[in-house]
């Protein structure tokens, strides 16, 4: 049992190499979050607007037909 840790620890990075890691990526995810500038934030009103492109483009049938068939499909298929 005392060779188990020992094999996770020694399979796991040596910290030089984890902080070397860490250097190179946090300035870079830094820059992209810096350079989100969030113009629309009104959540509520995308959301309503992609509901209703979802109802006007007919994708609400196909999800709807998705739906029945499917459950037809494993009605039949559970006996």
């Amino acid at each position: 049992m005392s060779q188990l840790p020992q094999q996770i620890f020694s399979e796991l990075l040596p910290p030089e190499q984890i902080v070397s890691s860490l250097r190179d990526t946090i300035p870079s995810l830094m820059f992209w979050l810096a350079r989100l500038d969030p113009k629309d934030t009104d959540v509520i009103a995308q959301f309503q607007q992609s509901f209703k492109h979802f109802v006007q483009s007919g994708q609400v049938w196909a999800l709807l037909i998705g739906v029945v068939i499917g459950y037809l499909f494993r009605g039949f298929t559970s006996y």
